[in-house]
């Protein structure tokens, strides 16, 4: 007989042990997950201009996750089908029909040309919607082992963000958008800049060791400065919202609340005024920006408030089934609830929200569980944030809704197996 290893003391659920080739496997997959950016930002660097590396880079993962889910399959041992996760997955086939049958419009991408375009969307549902949702299918072995080495997200993160800053930092700090021509696109860093800063949060506050605690801080000072020097406006949203819900966790530990106390009477009295003299700061304080004039796509001049309102104008075309991936512009509405109403309709509202209670359970299951699963929570904060102001329909096919939908599966009635 296969031995069985407790998952947690607390919650009664007894699972096999991975091998090592799973390990293996898993391990790598989730490190070139997390350290995509970091090899786009080399490539670019190195003046390696052509996408099949990256694309090649980015579907290797694909691959393996394949592997994962066909043994989770085969050991029948899948999350507890509950509504929640029913809806995420009648969500992805809605998703998926509404890619074939209405099929994404011809839009100029550049040197390719508009028929590029069209195998660049389909190539991003895959890379960044089919491969989160495939790689973070956990089963709860997977999940405990993820929980327990958070190195595997803290370390390519954290090389990522090195190599971004290193070549990329002068553009970074420069003029708004004008990343774009120079091999990296500003949009994409905040993925690193982010999960930095989560993760170097958590092992500070809630790993318990002193040499996580002082790596935490050399990475927290690190994404600090990236914060600094990004124009983004999500991303300082983002992180004060992360940095809320860490409060709000660390009342569970003493010592963690007291180092939350601490960082927060540091940042308040040092990081906030270095970070109110940053660019995104300054367009945040711009409450007319939604309003304002920008560039799309170097054709169109459009305001996020117009792009909303193509977006609703759309959603009451077809209000029923949606279908309309993309608005007149080339792009997406900037608002993911509006996007959800535009692409899929009534229906896909629906089954949003379903999915989004779901998240929410999970959520606060972890949250009565040991620290060692809060990164969970604290980078789906960080996600669910970017989605909101950011998030294509696509989008909500992610990495954070599949890990707390998980959550919700293997803890949700954890009284009821007690």
């Amino acid at each position: 007989m296969i031995p069985l290893q407790p998952l947690d003391p607390q919650n009664n659920l007894a699972l096999p042990p991975m091998s090592l080739t799973e390990k293996i496997i898993f391990s790598t997959a989730i490190f070139m997950y997390f350290s995509f950016y970091g090899f786009l930002g080399l490539q670019n660097a190195l003046g390696i201009h052509s996408s099949l590396y990256s694309a090649a880079y980015r579907l290797i993962p694909l691959g393996l996750s394949g592997i994962l889910l066909l043994l989770t399959v085969m050991r029948k041992q899948n999350p507890r089908m509950d509504i929640c996760m029913k809806s995420f997955m009648l969500y992805f086939l809605l998703m998926v029909i509404m890619l074939i049958i209405y099929q994404a419009p011809e839009f100029d991408t550049g040197t390719y040309g508009s028929s590029y375009g069209k195998i660049f969307y389909y190539y991003e549902f895959t890379a960044y919607s089919i491969l989160p949702m495939t790689l973070f299918y956990l089963t709860p072995s997977r999940f405990e082992f993820l929980s327990r080495n958070t190195w595997l997200i803290f370390i390519p993160t954290f090389l990522s963000l090195s190599i971004i800053l290193y070549y990329f930092g002068d553009i970074l700090s420069g003029e708004y958008g004008g990343m774009d021509f120079q091999g990296v696109n500003r949009a994409t860093t905040k993925e690193p800049m982010g999960f930095m800063f989560v993760m170097s949060l958590y092992w500070i506050v809630f790993s318990g060791k002193f040499s996580k605690f002082a790596i935490g801080m050399v990475g927290l000072a690190i994404s600090l400065y990236s914060l600094k020097i990004s124009s983004s406006q999500s991303l300082l949203l983002s992180s004060a919202a992360v940095c809320f819900v860490t409060f709000l966790l660390s009342f569970k530990n003493k010592s963690s609340l007291a180092i939350t106390i601490v960082l927060g009477v540091i940042g308040a009295s040092i990081a906030l005024p270095y970070i109110m003299m940053s660019k995104g700061f300054q367009r945040l304080q711009n409450l007319m920006y939604l309003s304002d004039i920008y560039t799309y796509g170097g054709s169109y001049d459009v305001s996020r408030i117009d792009l909303i309102k193509q977006g609703l104008a759309m959603f009451a075309q077809s209000p029923i089934f949606g279908g309309n991936i993309l608005t007149p512009m080339g792009g997406y509405c900037h608002f993911l609830f509006v996007d959800v109403l535009m692409a899929g309709g009534i229906i896909g509202f629906i089954l949003m929200c379903i999915i989004l209670y779901g998240c929410l359970k999970g959520a606060l299951s972890i949250s009565r569980l040991p620290t060692r699963y809060y990164w969970i929570v604290m980078i789906s904060t960080y996600v669910f944030v970017q989605l909101l102001f950011h998030g294509k329909a696509t989008a909500l096919i992610s990495m954070p809704v599949m890990l707390l939908l998980c959550a919700n599966s293997f803890f949700g009635n954890v009284r009821n197996r007690a």
